[in-house]
């Protein structure tokens, strides 16, 4: 899942041509992800939004993936290596580095939660502000038919 799912239209039309992957995972497994999270020692997660949450962005990928050229991997096959070079190669205009990929397939390379948690939380108005004028952006856009109509909420 990614909060940037909702914003494909927007982000193909400022980056035309941008190479997407679309990494898939079922909803059951994302919950079960948050609730071993650090989120869950900070914060009460509410399961019916974040399911909600869940289903309109799984939307969001399903028409992405549809879209030509787009490369859809499944969560649980990111640690095989062939998955790892048609994603690296779909990406990147160079070939798969075998020595790379068996240095680095070991490492956890993900924001901490409580890291991510406070950022939003000392930069909130910023980032909240960011993704109203975002909406309004694509909402102008479907308006006057520079992108196709889709939910935006």
């Amino acid at each position: 899942m990614t909060a940037a799912a909702p914003g494909w239209r927007l982000i193909e039309r400022i980056a035309p041509g941008i190479r997407t992957v679309v990494v898939r995972r079922d909803a059951e497994s994302i919950i079960a992800s948050f609730a071993r999270s650090e989120v869950a020692a900070i914060a009460t997660i509410d399961e019916e939004r974040l399911r909600r949450t869940i289903a309109y962005e799984e939307r969001c990928l399903a028409q992405i993936s549809a879209r030509p050229g787009v490369l859809t991997v499944d969560f649980s096959e990111l640690t095989k290596v062939d998955v790892a070079k048609r994603v690296f190669e779909h990406c990147l205009p160079y070939e798969f580095d075998f020595a790379w990929w068996g240095h680095m397939s070991a490492r956890n390379v993900q924001t901490p939660v409580r890291d991510l948690f406070a950022y939003y939380q000392a930069n909130q108005e910023g980032i909240e502000g960011f993704k109203r004028a975002a909406k309004r952006f694509l909402i102008d856009l479907v308006r006057r038919g520079e992108v196709a109509s889709h939910a935006v909420g």
